[in-house]
């Protein structure tokens, strides 16, 4: 199954984002737990799409979708603002205290995979959550 939508970037729709994605997850009987991750890392990348991404003109769009399969939710999340720049992941010294930083390193913390692209045009962050089975019985 695969769910498709736009969105304006702005920091007011991130509410619309997890509302639209709480519906497409809780229609396919997707467990709570995968849910709330998914939900959490998507309103990350999402607002750091409207903060870094369009931190110039605050005006753009951010296109998502979801691919739903028994085993696992992918959401694809990609804005047309100025990029990320090429700099590799680092995770934080989360010992030390301080303001910002951690949207990517909460991504990677809440998802299985995260891959996160750099484009021409804007960045698509591709997250995958996996959905373990239900052992009991």
């Amino acid at each position: 199954m695969i769910a498709a939508k736009t969105f304006d970037c702005t920091l007011e729709t991130v509410k619309d984002v997890r509302g639209w994605i709480v519906d497409v997850l809780s229609a396919h009987k997707t467990p709570m737990d995968v849910i709330g991750d998914v939900v959490l890392a998507t309103s990350e990348a999402v607002t750091n799409a409207v903060v870094h991404g369009y931190e110039e003109t605050h005006k753009g769009r951010v296109d998502m979708s979801i691919q739903l399969s028994d085993s696992s939710v992918t959401i694809t999340i990609r804005d047309y603002g100025s990029g990320l720049g090429r700099k590799p992941y680092t995770a934080p010294d989360t010992g030390i205290p301080h303001e910002g930083g951690y949207g990517v390193y909460l991504l990677h913390s809440l998802m299985d995979e995260v891959e996160v692209r750099s484009l021409d045009k804007g960045t698509e962050v591709r997250m995958k959550k996996l959905i373990k089975p239900n052992t009991e019985s």
